[in-house]
């Protein structure tokens, strides 16, 4: 008896929030890629303790530097507070000064929409957490109408997306959610490293290439007063605390190595964009199969009056 009404909020809520979800979706779709980039890039080896430290000598004598990000995908090491604009980025095929030729990377892609992905903002409205939560209603909603009859239809590929798939499809908007509410979904995380005073960049370098190949190194940066480094240890992008002791991990944040897929290598990146597009397959043949059932209502509707304004009988 609820079913109808299930139905009618189901579609709804889906039109309404098509145009910020499709947004969420594309850009999500995008940033799939980067985990894919990032792992597939990288050759063991390529980045040396000896290199980094040659690099910070010549382009941050002074020993300013705040931190380092390495894009394998790119072939470039970024040293963040050098030079004259702030930033040093370095060809790792030239051991040059990288040279600014105006083209888009893919660095510049991921950074827009990180940006656009994590706060779509339209009159001090957040669309992004406004759209996961109607899209998790929508989903919600769709269980609650019972298992399908799957047909060689629109409405029966709608359907088989949704059911077939219908755990990433739950884990994606599940974990979106839980990030700026600071659920970390790992009950078992032993307590933090203790805070220290950030250590230079340079020291950092060399601790970290005391246990691991630079060549895994995604990030080094200051975060919350300490130095914190991000690599691929493994199949996953791990984060650690720089001591003078060595590498201290941090508590993983599972909600986040599942939503951004980092926690499989490229096998998480992949599951990250099969996501993305189940999504906006299931945004694009719901809307249709919704727009469709109105104009046809819209029809009926016309038609019925012309029958009553004729004087024929309705059917």
């Amino acid at each position: 008896m609820l079913k109808p009404w299930y139905l009618k909020i189901h579609g709804w809520l889906a039109v309404v929030f098509s145009v910020p979800l499709v947004v969420v979706c594309f850009t999500g779709l995008i940033l799939g890629l980067e985990p894919v980039l990032q792992y597939s890039s990288i050759e063991s080896g390529t980045l040396t303790t000896e290199e980094v430290s040659r690099y910070l000598a010549r382009h941050d004598p002074e020993g300013k530097a705040r931190g380092i990000v390495h894009r394998a995908y790119e072939n470039t090491l970024t040293i963040d507070g050098a030079g004259a604009d702030g930033e040093v980025e370095i060809d790792l095929v030239t051991r040059e000064p990288a040279v600014d030729d105006g083209s888009w990377s893919w660095s510049e892609v991921f950074r827009a929409n990180r940006r656009l992905h994590e706060h779509l903002t339209v009159a001090g409205v957040d669309l992004t957490i406004a759209s996961t939560v109607a899209m998790l209603a929508v989903i919600l909603l769709g269980v609650l109408m019972g298992l399908p009859r799957i047909r060689n239809s629109v409405s029966g590929w709608h359907k088989a997306i949704a059911w077939f798939l219908l755990p990433l499809l739950v884990i994606s908007p599940l974990t979106g959610l839980m990030l700026p509410m600071g659920v970390q979904m790992n009950p078992f995380a032993g307590p933090a490293p203790a805070r220290a005073p950030a250590l230079p960049v340079a020291e950092a370098v060399r601790i970290i290439g005391q246990s691991h190949d630079l060549s895994n190194l995604i990030w080094l940066r200051q975060r919350g007063g300490r130095q914190m480094v991000r690599l691929w240890d493994g199949q996953e992008a791990r984060s650690y605390a720089v001591t003078k002791e060595g590498l201290q991990p941090l508590p993983r944040n599972v909600a986040r190595l599942v939503h951004e897929g980092n926690f499989l290598g490229i096998w998480s990146g992949m599951m990250k964009i099969v996501t993305a597009l189940a999504f906006l397959a299931l945004i694009g043949t719901g809307v249709w199969l919704f727009v469709g059932k109105q104009f046809r209502k819209v029809q009926n509707r016309r038609a019925r009056a012309a029958r009553r304004s004729a004087g024929v009988p309705a059917e």
